[in-house]
């Protein structure tokens, strides 16, 4: 679970960052968006393999009003196996924090290693330096709407 604590943290440092970028680009504080699956996956997963160095291919996401289902091809040595995380996004102090739902790596993983693998990734999330404040995520059907303005 240690690459989890390490991708989950690094997509919402990337998604802070680009979007912090776009608000900038268009001269406003704060802006209400509405975000496609596609948006979020050239938005943020096209960023993932760079950053992982061929660690992470054929990530994908799914929205639901009940969250995030995202997959990807995990790469470790010579061995690839396929990973799904059905989560969650809450709003926390401004800052989104996941509420990990489901792991699969071909089996389900035991719902203490979800809840210790999400403390982890959402105390990661808190250390992170932020560009933004997140004041709304609400999931829909395909797509986010997201609220949020310029850290000061």
């Amino acid at each position: 679970m240690t690459w989890m604590e390490k991708l989950l943290p690094v997509l919402v440092q990337v998604f802070d960052e680009r979007l912090a970028l776009m608000i900038e680009a268009v001269g406003e504080r704060r802006l209400t968006r509405k975000y496609t699956e596609q948006e979020f996956e050239e938005f943020v997963l096209g960023r993932v393999p760079e950053l992982f160095s061929g660690q992470v291919s054929d990530m994908t996401v799914r929205i639901h009003p009940e969250g995030f289902v995202g997959s990807a091809k995990l790469h470790t040595g010579s061995q690839s196996f396929e990973v799904v995380v059905r989560l969650e996004v809450e709003v926390v102090n401004h800052r989104p924090h996941t509420v990990i739902q489901e792991v699969k790596v071909g089996v389900l993983a035991p719902e203490s290693l979800l809840k210790q693998a999400q403390m982890r990734v959402n105390e990661k999330i808190d250390r992170t330096k932020a560009n933004l404040r997140v004041h709304r995520c609400e999931l829909n059907e395909g797509w986010a709407l997201i609220s949020a303005e310029l850290a000061d």
